[in-house]
């Protein structure tokens, strides 16, 4: 799986970015069909209740990407929150397949010749 990890309006710790990393590749373990990852960390000064730490992940899976946003006052608690959404959002995946009785590849190519 390619990782592609980007801050916006601030430079990211090298902790911060191990941390994400780390847990991006825990994901294998729910799916092991993920081909890219995409990790957004934003600060947004605009925010006045002091939610201004956002973290949006992307993963691209055999035609599809799977999408979670969190904003927290912590780039790590907003990591897991999104991680979280992730595990759900690929099990969920997983078990769609499993009952059409294909593998992803077979699915992928199925939606297109449709």
């Amino acid at each position: 799986m390619n990782i592609s990890i980007t801050s916006r309006h601030f430079k990211a710790d090298p902790a911060l970015r191990t941390y994400a990393e780390q847990k991006v590749t825990k994901l294998n373990r729910f799916f092991d069909g993920v081909v890219h990852c995409d990790v957004v960390f934003l600060n947004e000064h605009s925010k006045p209740n002091g939610t201004d730490k956002m973290v949006e992940i992307k993963l691209f899976v055999h035609n599809k990407i799977l999408k979670a946003a969190e904003t927290t006052d912590d780039y790590f608690k907003a990591v897991d929150k999104a991680i979280d959404k992730l595990e759900a959002q690929l099990v969920k995946f997983k078990q769609k397949i499993k009952h059409e009785g294909r593998t992803p590849q077979e699915a992928a190519l199925a939606k297109t010749a449709q």
